[in-house]
């Protein structure tokens, strides 16, 4: 592309852009927590991309969202907007101050402050102590250089069929240009192919496993023996005159204490696990 074309793509981006931020009005709680951004200096996501966030959520009526960057509550806003009326939103920043002042746009706006649990620290110290497959999104607006982190965070927290969101997954333009090696896009980048190798070879990988599972599932709890078909399972006459070999006879064995067994285990394991998270996850409350 020429310097031209280049320009001329950057104007036009740039138009739609204002004009995708404009098209919707902001309601109070957004606009407050705009004002407290610029107070201190801070470039929240534009307003557009609060729409898609709350796009999102109420697509998946999400319940359960965690979000890396709480910011002034800009995205925290968005996501509550478009999530179940019971939902709770896990936001993370290292920014005390910045939580404070979403905690306040928040109040302001009667989000109870259970469905908001803002969590003081840094977002790779806190993320590993939350529940794996618990969350039906995950917004990511933190430091690009540990987009790469980030990522595989998240696959483990969300459920099946959630999604990731990357805030900046682009960086302006410049990680589509395979020539700039600054660090943000290419530590953006690498994030980006990190993302997408999961999603191809985990969801390969799922595939397969269900497939062996279900073998194994089937040889251990259908023993099959024999090589004729039993006459009270179906007219043999009418299977033979197509072509299939002749009636065999079989036999079934379910071993039950073993998945009895497994349950019981499973329920303490369950128990035990739910009280470390819960000492967990309220560690650094704000």
């Amino acid at each position: 592309m020429s310097p031209q074309h280049r320009a001329a793509a950057g104007s036009a981006a740039a138009a739609n852009q204002a004009f995708a931020d404009a098209y919707l009005p902001l309601s109070p709680a957004a606009q407050s927590a705009r004002e407290h951004a610029a107070d201190r200096g801070v470039s929240p996501i534009g307003p557009a991309a609060a729409a898609t966030l709350t796009f999102l959520a109420a697509t998946l009526r999400a319940h359960a969202v965690a979000e890396v960057g709480t910011g002034t509550g800009v995205s925290a806003v968005a996501l509550l907007a478009g999530m179940a009326p019971d939902g709770v939103l896990t936001s993370i920043d290292n920014e005390t101050e910045l939580q404070l002042a979403a905690r306040e746009v928040l109040t302001d706006a009667g989000v109870p402050r259970q469905r908001a649990r803002l969590i003081a620290g840094d977002a790779l110290g806190v993320l590993p102590k939350l529940t794996d497959a618990a969350y039906d999104l995950v917004f990511i607006d933190g430091d690009p250089l540990e987009y790469v982190e980030y990522v595989a965070q998240a696959v483990r927290l969300l459920r099946s069929g959630g999604i990731l969101v990357l805030h900046h997954a682009l960086w302006n333009g410049q990680v589509a240009d395979p020539a700039n090696e600054d660090d943000e896009p290419l530590i953006v980048r690498e994030a980006l192919q990190r993302a997408a190798w999961i999603v191809l070879v985990g969801g390969t990988l799922v595939s397969m496993l269900d497939d062996v599972s279900n073998w194994l599932a089937s040889t251990d709890l259908f023993w099959v023996t024999g090589a004729s078909w039993s006459s009270d399972v179906t007219d043999a006459s009418s299977l033979t005159e197509l072509g299939w070999p002749e009636p065999a006879a079989f036999s079934l064995t379910i071993p039950f204490w073993p998945l009895g067994a497994g349950m019981v285990l499973a329920l303490l394991a369950g128990v035990f696990r739910y009280g470390r998270q819960l000492r967990r996850d309220t560690a650094g409350l704000v």
